[in-house]
Order: structure tokens, then sequence, then C-alpha cells
């Protein structure tokens, strides 16, 4: 975890601006379709994310995370949850079961066979619903949608 960086997506400029000074952030770059935010100096990117979510809601934010100490590549959570079914579950079978698990699907996947990305919130909360989907031991796979750093070459 970085604590001196938050991810923003989907960035109502007006709003989370305002959002973003009152919890102690500052601009940062922007990469990969992630605006990053500067946590100030002494301040918690903890409660800064708590801030800035309450305060702009219609916002994705995510705390940033390392790929390890030394390579810097970043990772953030944008939301949405990438889940491979059983290849022998038809698309009734697999709404239910998602519709079960208290959960909505936001699209099929254009790659595999039985993907879907399920909606879920940006941040921690779309690890947690991935585990806990995973968790159920029905799912061949359940991953957060996980936005990474890219830079072209």
């Amino acid at each position: 975890l970085d604590e001196t960086l938050i991810a923003v997506f989907n960035l109502r400029t007006d709003v989370a601006a305002k959002a973003a000074t009152d919890s102690n952030l500052s601009a940062g770059k922007k990469i990969s379709g992630a605006q990053l935010w500067k946590v100030t100096p002494g301040s918690s990117s903890g409660l800064a994310l708590k801030s800035v979510k309450s305060q702009d809601q219609s916002g994705a934010y995510s705390p940033v995370f390392l790929e390890s100490k030394t390579s810097g590549a970043m990772r953030a959570l944008p939301g949405g949850v990438v889940v491979q079914f059983p290849p022998d579950w038809d698309e009734s079978r697999i709404s239910q079961w998602v519709s079960d698990q208290g959960q909505s699907i936001e699209s099929k996947a254009e790659f595999g066979t039985n993907f879907y990305i399920i909606a879920s919130p940006s941040g921690l909360a779309s690890l947690e619903i991935a585990n806990g989907l995973y968790e159920t031991g029905d799912v061949l796979l359940a991953s957060p949608n996980w936005w990474r750093e890219r830079y072209a070459k």
C-alpha cells in the first residue's frame, strides 16, 4: 500500500477538486486513465480516502498499491470483479447464481469462456467481493478488475 497516493477514476472535476482540497489531497499526475492525488505529508491516506469519498460519492476512489517496493509499478481498484464460471454453466444459471450472491452482472467479458464482469464499488470493497465470490468454491476465478500503471514504449 502506497500511503502517499490515491487513485481517482470517473472524475467529476469540479466536485472532486473541492473534495480533494478539503481532504488534504493535491493533484498528482494522470496515468493510463487514472488521476493520482498526493496525500499531504503527515496525513493518512486512509482518512483522506474516506473523507474524499464522503464528499464526492460519484467518483471512484482507490488506495494505490505498489507491485513491489523496488519496482514501483502501481495498481488500484477502479471497481468491478472479473469472474470465470464453470464451462457447463449457461447464462441462466450464471444470472441466478450472481443474484443469489446479492450481486449484479455489469457485462459479459469479451475474452475467454464464461467470463463476466460483476458490478462492484471501487477500492477495497471490490477486493472483498472478489474474495467472497471465490471462497464460495463455485467459480473458477474471481479477481478485482485491477487498474495497472502502463507506459507507452
